[in-house]
């Protein structure tokens, strides 16, 4: 999903009158690139998201009866909060501005942020979310507080995990060797990236951990050129390598875009 296509489709339903006003949540890593710079305040639409432009999200609650993380954190954090108002019958009093506070105070490896019309925020749950049934939807399981697992990791620990649990000899060396053909793949993506960065001059000290909602808002033309370069050069992204798209856009904003095709052409062809 492009941010172009996402923004198109938000103001066409605006435009249409499709909603009075709405509510977006947004779960991804890096999930404030979507909207950072491209949400307008003035479209009659709150989004929030479970990290800033340019960070991770994280995985939550481990649970090794089902070999997954249960949740991810940021919107465990909130489903709980809306379970709480449900249960407490504050559905009609609850604002989402409140909700919004709890939630970044409870989420605390990702910075919670939010994008277009703040407004909207003075808005209680139950205008968006209904009124509770008297099935109150159980609260969502934690067990493991508040540490969470960058959404980029999960299948590098799950595979950790597993290994430390297994006792069959032959299932151990399976999962050693799935452990290893992982490790070399993530190390053969900071490989081609690094060279990426290199090739193309691009400053590398951007902070992955900058809690900052506003960065080098997202050319979603430019950036599709560049990721359709990647895919054809270098193979799909997967969730690790994502992790360094935003070079891409750097390269988008520094005018160099004409020179991406070239470069992974020519690195993806050594490695």
């Amino acid at each position: 999903l492009y941010v172009k296509d996402l923004t198109d489709t938000l103001k066409t339903m605006y435009d249409k009158k499709m909603f009075k006003n709405l509510v977006f949540y947004m779960e991804a890593c890096e999930a404030g690139s979507m909207f950072d710079g491209h949400l307008p305040t003035t479209q009659n639409t709150y989004a929030v998201t479970a990290t800033n432009p340019h960070q991770s999200s994280y995985a939550c609650d481990y649970n090794a009866d089902y070999k997954a993380y249960l949740n991810d954190c940021w919107s465990r954090n909130y489903l709980n909060d809306t379970r709480w108002a449900m249960t407490n019958k504050k559905m009609d009093s609850r604002t989402h501005e409140e909700q919004y506070q709890w939630v970044k105070i409870q989420t605390t490896q990702s910075p919670e942020c939010r994008y277009g019309n703040v407004d909207i925020a003075k808005f209680t749950l139950d205008q968006f979310q209904g009124q509770p049934s008297n099935d109150i939807p159980r609260q969502v399981p934690t067990t493991a507080g508040k540490i969470g697992t960058p959404q980029r990791d999960v299948p590098l620990r799950l595979l950790e995990r597993a290994l430390e649990a297994e006792n069959d000899y032959a299932t151990k060396r399976k999962l050693e060797a799935d452990l290893e053909a992982l490790k070399l793949e993530r190390y053969h993506h900071d490989l081609v990236w690094g060279a990426f960065a290199r090739k193309m001059d691009i400053d590398i000290s951007i902070s992955q951990f900058d809690s900052n909602c506003n960065g080098i808002p997202v050319d979603s033309d430019c950036m599709k050129i560049g990721i359709e370069a990647a895919i054809e050069h270098c193979g799909e992204f997967d969730d690790y390598s994502f992790s360094y798209m935003w070079m891409i856009n750097k390269a988008c904003q520094e005018g160099k875009i004409d020179k991406v095709p070239y470069a992974l052409e020519e690195i993806c062809g050594l490695f």
